[in-house]
């Protein structure tokens, strides 16, 4: 393989390029939060019982929505703008106590789906506007919107924070800017190609109801931090064999390592897929994601694509240090006297 990629490494990176940007397209097949009724692979007691409400009742009447008004001089007005908001079903009379008025809404959807959080959040933006912050609502679904307003919070701050800090730690272990920021570029298309193939998995074939809101942000931790600890292995020794030259160390450093990390990609990858024997979506998914992703990593990127971006940017690679005399196959120089 080493051979292959140091005669063609152009082709060779475009093409692993290429395929994940492919597999990357799967992101359009998003389906959106996982609900809390769809959360069981298997038959669990409390989706039974919603499926029987179902049939005789509203389905929102499992988990009323909850408005409590700190202003009781308002309750006209919040319980008025609750009744005009389409997918409610029923408001009920208020009641006051300490000076907090509350009152429930029944909605016209199963309180976990995403019909009843669009209700929730066009109905606290009517509240914002015909009450102000004098009321606040709350919730099963409600609840289901906060957790998903700061999984997407979460993973805005985060994430560019693991990538500073990945960055770092493999400048100065590489004493180098340009091999942090190649390497971190490569784990970034490695974790979006999975993530689209793992969409596509989960919506059509899988068919699952959604995504957990928490799985992008674990995935992205656990890939991440398994795809550099695999670029340290391959990259510390690229470096140990550069005086030979930046190409040939590299290839040299694929040979040595990449027996271990095919290995453990696919001890990893199989640890990771148990997760699917579990009754819940939620680690199914992300067992399925990470084994996928570890498998990726390790077949793909770490084996082809790095080592092939390594030998055409060359020297440059290690800027501003030069560990690579300059001269390919050049022998190391002997120490100073």
């Amino acid at each position: 393989m080493a051979r292959r990629v140091g005669r063609h490494p152009g082709p060779t990176w475009v093409g692993v390029l290429a395929l994940l940007a492919v597999m990357a397209v799967g992101l359009l097949a998003y389906p959106g939060s996982l609900p809390q009724s769809d959360a069981f692979s298997g038959t669990a007691g409390s989706v039974a019982a919603q499926k029987l409400i179902d049939k005789s009742f509203p389905p929102g009447i499992s988990g009323p929505v909850v408005i409590a008004v700190r202003d009781p001089a308002r309750t006209g007005a919040a319980v008025a703008a609750a009744r005009s908001v389409s997918g409610i079903e029923h408001v009920g009379a208020a009641e006051t106590h300490d000076g907090i008025s509350l009152a429930s809404a029944t909605l016209a959807y199963s309180p976990t789906g995403q019909r009843a959080e669009m209700v929730v959040e066009t109905l606290r933006s009517d509240e914002q506007r015909a009450v102000g912050s004098a009321v606040l609502v709350g919730g099963v679904t409600a609840t289901q919107v906060d957790l998903d307003q700061a999984a997407g919070r979460d993973r805005l701050v985060i994430i560019p924070v693991v990538l500073v800090i990945v960055f770092l730690m493999l400048a100065l272990l590489l004493r180098s800017l340009t091999a942090p920021l190649v390497l971190v570029a490569t784990v970034l298309v490695s974790f979006l190609g999975s993530l689209g193939v793992a969409m596509v998995c989960f919506r059509w074939i899988f068919q699952f109801a959604g995504v957990d809101s928490s799985l992008i942000l674990l995935g992205f931790v656990f890939l991440v931090a398994l795809g550099i600890d695999y670029n340290v292995f391959l990259s510390a020794r690229a470096r140990q064999e550069a005086p030979r030259g930046t190409g040939p160390g590299m290839l040299r450093a694929l040979a040595a390592t990449g027996g271990v990390i095919t290995s453990a990609g696919l001890v990893l990858a199989g640890t990771f897929t148990v997760l699917g024997v579990l009754p819940l979506v939620a680690l199914t998914e992300l067992g399925f994601l990470v084994a996928f992703g570890v498998l990726v990593d390790t077949l793909l990127v770490r084996s082809l694509m790095v080592p092939a971006l390594v030998v055409q940017i060359g020297r440059r690679f290690w800027w501003p240090s030069q560990p690579d005399p300059g001269a390919a196959g050049a022998a190391p120089r002997p120490p100073a006297t």
